[in-house]
């Protein structure tokens, strides 16, 4: 049911009508953004949230924006360091979906340093770019040699 909802997302950026001139590096940026935000102060994040956004956790679960933004509130320090790695971007019209891998370490004991492959998809608001969907995978942590 989940791919069905995700497919129909995907055509809808393909149908998109109107488009404005942005580059990748206009999303990659915006997708770096957040991390940051989440880095400093994760409140900071609310105004790249859209309305309508979803978060589908590695746990199978999916927090609404206003279920992670007090998620975060309790949580001030998950994320105080970030790595951002083989990041995608494809850009559409009005939407925009970037793929990679993160790697961030905080000072929440249960989440000192996590490595997930995630992807994020945007929608263009106005002048803005805005978190529509994100989705993380936790990966299984590499052996040290």
């Amino acid at each position: 049911m989940f791919r069905l909802f995700i497919a129909g997302l995907l055509v809808n950026c393909i149908v998109s009508v109107p488009v404005v001139a942005t580059t990748d590096d206009d999303v990659l940026r915006e997708d770096y953004r957040y991390y940051q935000h989440l880095a400093k102060s994760p409140l900071q994040i609310e105004p790249q949230l859209h309305t309508d956004f979803q978060y589908l956790t590695a746990y199978g679960t999916a927090l609404s924006k206003t279920q992670l933004l007090v998620y975060l509130e309790k949580s001030p320090q998950l994320v105080d360091q970030f790595e951002l790695l083989d990041r995608q971007v494809w850009v559409n019209g009005d939407y925009a979906m970037v793929i990679g891998r993160a790697v961030t370490a905080g000072s929440d004991l249960k989440f000192s340093r996590v490595e997930s492959r995630y992807w994020h998809l945007w929608a263009r608001v106005g002048d803005s770019w805005q978190l529509l969907l994100r989705q993380a995978e936790l990966l299984t942590p590499k052996p040290e040699l």
